[in-house]
């Protein structure tokens, strides 16, 4: 009932003509609806891991994977919400959790998921931090790709960021990314 009051309090106050909102919603075309899709499987993956952490290797659980995916979902939505990351899904997640498994279990299964999220993100830039090592620092150039697996790497977002990373091959980023590209590539 509240996420009801919820969505006619923003359609009254939204500071957007409707025919501009349907404008802009006929515009995204088929993205949209590939976004969200998208986001659909991201979090099913996320309620999955969560899901392992909460059965803890048993078969049976006393909570469906489908309230776990709720609360994924919601949980997500208040982080996105509150101005301080991870502080708002986290004590509801732990607060909705408890009446399935126990106040330690929910607290040390959501402490448990954030840190492995955590710990995954650190290992993606990582690899991409060896991968700038390997690929600009070692000799390799990004642009020496001849099937171009790596383009999406010679972006502008990705160079840019990589010229904060570290002094220690910034130059070299720079000097790769202004090189002529190599094999015809264009």
């Amino acid at each position: 009932m509240f996420g009801i009051a919820a969505i006619v309090v923003m359609l009254c106050s939204f500071d957007m003509e409707y025919d501009e909102l349907l404008a802009n919603l006929r515009r995204a075309g088929m993205w949209l609806p590939a976004v969200v899709g998208l986001w659909i499987i991201i979090y099913l993956f996320n309620t999955l891991s969560w899901y392992i952490i909460i059965r803890d290797g048993k078969k049976g659980t006393p909570i469906p994977f489908w309230k776990v995916y709720k609360l994924t979902v919601s949980g997500f939505a208040l982080n996105y919400a509150t101005p301080v990351g991870l502080m708002g899904g986290e004590p509801y997640r732990i607060m909705e959790l408890t009446p399935y498994v126990g106040a330690s279990k929910a607290t040390s299964s959501v402490i448990l998921y954030v840190m492995m999220h955590i710990f995954s993100h650190f290992c993606f830039w990582l690899f991409i931090l060896l991968w700038i090592y390997v690929n600009v620092y070692v000799g390799k150039c990004i642009h020496t790709c001849p099937t171009g697996i790596f383009m999406p790497f010679e972006t502008p977002l990705f160079i840019e960021p990589a010229l904060s990373i570290s002094p220690l091959f910034s130059e070299r980023v720079v000097l790769c990314a202004l090189r002529p590209q190599k094999h015809g590539l264009q």
